[in-house]
């Protein structure tokens, strides 16, 4: 039996909407200590999620982090998911809006000079049945799991290993997003009551390091 695990890293520029200066913090202790760690370890490769705002941000603000991004991009190591220039609650909205936005992120990623990945996933992960008629730009889509059971009984098999399936000719990776809740809050606790040490987390980087050289051999 295969097992699959699926992780995507969701940086918004603006969590807090408006205020400025967690912009910034944002960049600094976020995107800079992530970009960093990549750099350290060039044979590990993750998806990260960033809006159009959030990389003009960098680009206007923050030359050379930006400039790291292009480079992880075009290093292979960052799997860029770029759907909308701005976190938006699209799915309450028509769908030229959502349209319109997509048009506006495909422009500006252009001019950048990025190629973004042509994966479905927006703020919340929201999903609905009309996503399907945006192939123009996407061949796959991540749903967490509660979202596609809303609209479906059972999943339509794309092939006989979940959690590839298919709904109207698109391509879904569905999560399972009360698991990834409940394992998400005991995190958080064990961080409130410092049940996680540094020492924990160094041990854990050592490990990964031993990975990396086993693998070299």
């Amino acid at each position: 039996m295969k097992k699959y695990a699926l992780g995507i890293h969701h940086l918004n520029i603006a969590y807090c909407s408006g205020n400025i200066s967690s912009y910034h913090r944002q960049v600094r202790e976020s995107i800079v200590p992530l970009f960093n760690m990549l750099f350290d370890h060039p044979k590990w490769c993750i998806t990260i999620e960033l809006c159009g705002f959030s990389i003009e941000f960098l680009y206007t603000n923050y030359p050379s982090i930006f400039n790291d991004l292009r480079e992880l991009i075009n290093n292979g190591q960052i799997e860029l998911i770029s759907v909308t220039y701005a976190p938006q609650i699209w799915i309450a909205f028509p769908g030229k809006d959502l349209i319109k936005s997509i048009k506006i992120n495909q422009l500006l990623l252009k001019n950048y000079g990025i190629t973004p990945s042509r994966i479905f996933f927006t703020q919340e992960n929201f999903f609905g049945i009309g996503a399907t008629t945006l192939q123009d730009w996407f061949d796959v889509a991540v749903v967490k799991d509660d979202y596609y059971y809303h609209f479906n009984d059972h999943a339509e098999p794309l092939s006989s290993t979940a959690p590839f399936y298919k709904i109207s000719g698109m391509k879904l990776l569905i999560g399972w997003g009360h698991i990834l809740e409940t394992t998400s809050a005991k995190l958080y606790q064990q961080i409130e009551t410092a049940s996680i040490t540094r020492n924990d987390y160094d041990q854990l980087v050592e490990y990964l390091d031993q990975i990396d050289k086993a693998n070299e051999r």
